[in-house]
């Protein structure tokens, strides 16, 4: 494949036009661009493909962790033999839960960099979707969520950006050890077809050891985290046009843009 660009040269009056034509062969970038578009639909392919495959057997696991739990409370079983069976149940339970976590993760990294339908989308409403779904979390935790200015609309794909907000939210929610986690949503401005928002909270910060690797696969801040979900967000961000950076301010701070899309 081939490119061909050509530029007029400045003349003085009465001189012979010229005009410079280069031509480079793009071959290389052209293919490069269809094997990581090939990559990256086999990918998701992949992904849903593993993901249905261990939902179930998890999903049945759980279930069967259920059932011994409820035997456990008809049938005379001695007290010190039952609580241990219990505290092993618990843990099964936990590891199941984490797998399934993982596994969600790893099905939404799959989807951010893949082809999606775009639409306006009403940033407020989502992250009113996102608080009305982990309500129990919220309540339990005591966090606050503030919106403290206009949020907008992004043309966008609304899955990701309900998986983009989501996974900050959560993440602050479940991580903060503030005696009164507050977690702010805000907009810093739009520039043309670019928004720029800023999610923060007032928890203890990310760790400064990892602050520039944060994004990068299986790293943690935390040790029950999983390692997918802030490369889930960049990977978004990206799809978007935008960049994100994370950075500490008497807590974690997530600052990014996001460019309107052509809607499909």
């Amino acid at each position: 494949t081939m490119l061909l660009n050509a530029r007029r040269i400045p003349k003085p009056p009465g001189a012979i036009q010229m005009i410079l034509l280069a031509i480079e062969d793009i071959t290389d970038r052209c293919s490069a661009e269809e094997t990581l578009k090939r990559v990256n639909i086999e990918l998701e392919s992949y992904a849903w493909s593993v993901s249905h495959d261990l939902k179930g057997p998890i999903g049945a696991a759980s279930m069967a962790l259920d059932i011994i739990t409820a035997t456990l409370e008809k049938v005379k079983v001695p007290r010190e033999k039952a609580e241990k069976l219990k505290k092993i149940i618990t843990a099964g339970q936990g590891n199941l839960r984490t797998a399934n976590s993982i596994i969600t993760n790893l099905l939404a990294l799959a989807e951010a960099g893949g082809p999606q339908d775009t639409s306006p989308v009403d940033v407020q409403e989502t992250i009113d979707m996102v608080l009305a779904n982990n309500t129990e979390m919220i309540e339990e935790k005591g966090t606050t969520v503030e919106v403290v200015s206009p949020l907008g609309q992004v043309v966008a794909s609304p899955t990701q950006i309900y998986q983009l907000f989501a996974n900050l939210i959560v993440n602050s929610i479940k991580h903060s050890e503030s005696e009164n986690p507050i977690i702010e949503i805000s907009s810093l401005g739009t520039e043309g077809t670019t928004h720029r928002f800023l999610v923060r909270d007032n928890g203890q910060g990310i760790p400064e050891e990892i602050l520039g690797d944060l994004f990068t696969p299986f790293v943690k801040a935390h040790s029950d985290g999983s390692g997918i979900g802030l490369l889930t967000v960049e990977r978004i961000v990206k799809t978007c046009g935008g960049e994100i950076r994370a950075y500490n301010d008497n807590g974690a701070c997530f600052e990014f843009d996001l460019r309107d899309s052509c809607q499909k």
